[in-house]
């Protein structure tokens, strides 16, 4: 962890604990870190001044926690501005992460072609901003066309540079992946962010081939590791969502034979199952 991002979390925790949920604090160190990784220290200095009217006692502590999500939002905000993207006033800390992690801190590396299908098939920069989004996150679209007030012809014309560069200098055979079985990856990950073999499937298969393609990793996981894989695996194949919950409980069966041993794991099996089922039926 680089020193800007140290100071920006303990700052925020020096600041903020006990008075925010988890989730918010997360989201606003996930901010801070995408800052880091675009070299961003806009918001540095009035977190120092947060920091220090409140050690004065010049503020309280729901004022300074209310100063602290203002100047990580505004600085999420310049920081779209200075690569053409307005969003909305309003918008929610989770959505600015997600916007922010997916344009500002853009991976060039992951289906460059895909996105550049994506880039050109848009009819104006809004919709290149929201179609984008639409693959690389796991919202819907009519999730960020409310939430992107104007893009700038300008990101248009430098991220059909990027990925142009990008597709340049990748191998000649590049893995392209579907819309769909991207955003139930992503959704997967969301879940359960250790999940690994989803990040290998490229390609919508049935979960019969998908076992078979991952026969050796799963035969080495914990019976805890292999429900999860299993799940999540279920839940981005092919085929009619009912049958393949149902298939899921005869493979754990399979794979734990013995009664008394499953026993032990049926609520465990039944939360991952319960995690995962709104995956299933997208």
């Amino acid at each position: 962890m680089s020193q800007q991002l140290e100071y920006d979390v303990a700052t925020i925790l020096n600041i903020c604990s006990d008075g925010i949920t988890d989730l918010l604090s997360d989201t606003l160190e996930s901010i801070c870190g995408v800052f880091k990784n675009a070299s961003y220290s806009g918001h540095l200095l009035e977190l120092d001044l947060i920091e220090i009217k409140l050690a004065s006692q010049e503020i309280s502590r729901d004022e300074a926690i209310e100063a602290v999500v203002e100047v990580i939002m505004t600085a999420g905000e310049e920081c779209l501005n200075l690569i053409g993207v307005s969003v909305t006033p309003d918008i929610s800390p989770q959505l600015m992460y997600k916007i922010l992690d997916a344009l500002v801190d853009f991976d060039v590396t992951e289906f460059p072609s895909t996105i550049l299908n994506i880039v050109d098939a848009s009819e104006d920069p809004i919709e290149c901003v929201v179609n984008v989004l639409d693959f690389i996150s796991s919202e819907e679209s009519s999730v960020w066309y409310d939430n992107v007030e104007d893009v700038d012809v300008s990101f248009v014309e430098n991220i059909r540079h990027v990925l142009l560069d990008a597709i340049d200098k990748s191998p000649p055979e590049i893995l392209e992946i579907d819309k769909d079985l991207n955003k139930k990856r992503k959704l997967v990950k969301e879940i359960d962010p250790e999940n690994q073999l989803v990040d290998y499937t490229t390609e919508s298969s049935d979960l019969d081939t998908l076992l078979d393609s991952y026969s050796v990793e799963l035969s080495k996981l914990s019976c805890e590791g292999f429900i999860k894989e299993v799940v999540a695996l279920a839940s981005i194949a092919d085929g009619e969502p009912n049958k393949r919950l149902e298939a899921v409980d005869s493979i754990i069966e399979h794979r734990i034979d013995n009664p008394s041993e499953r026993l032990r794991y049926n609520h465990f099996i039944s939360k991952t199952k319960q995690s995962f089922e709104h995956i299933f039926f997208r």
